[in-house]
């Protein structure tokens, strides 16, 4: 039982979310001790790399069979367009700090939706729990560290 489990969870698509992480320890450690990097560089990339994370949740629901309900069609669209609206505030020079809490906001509301489709696809439940909810909450908490910095 114990095998088979830790067999599946190091496999590459379990693994490698949790290396999206790598940038956040990496400017956690430049905010507290090197300060390489101004803090409004690193909300600017933090914000630009969050959106990115954000659009390519949303692109798992992605399914290119013909059957596709129109729930997974706009659950997998609105993250693409919600970052697309949030890259223009950005440019625009809008508030860093609005940004992050409205992409906190955004990742929150995915994270529910995607809880709920997890309990209705028992394929998703291991991912969902080992994958997705630890590495978003982990992301999530950055992000509330970031405003305040």
């Amino acid at each position: 039982m114990y095998l088979s489990f830790y067999k599946k969870l190091f496999q590459p698509v379990y693994i490698i979310p949790y290396l999206g992480i790598i940038p956040f320890l990496l400017i956690i450690i430049d905010i507290n001790f090197i300060h390489l990097f101004d803090i409004p560089l690193i909300k600017k990339f933090i914000i630009f790399y969050t959106l990115i994370i954000f659009s390519f949740v949303g692109a798992m629901r992605w399914n290119f069979s013909n059957n596709i309900s129109a729930f997974k069609i706009i659950y997998g669209f609105l993250p693409s367009l919600i970052s697309t609206m949030l890259i223009f505030l950005q440019l625009f020079a809008f508030n860093n700090n609005i940004i992050i809490i409205f992409i906190i906001f955004s990742l929150s509301s995915q994270l529910i939706i995607d809880f709920v489709i997890s309990n209705f696809y028992r394929d998703e439940k291991f991912f969902f729990h080992y994958v997705r909810l630890p590495v978003t909450v982990i992301i999530m908490i950055f992000l509330c560290y970031l405003t305040f910095v």
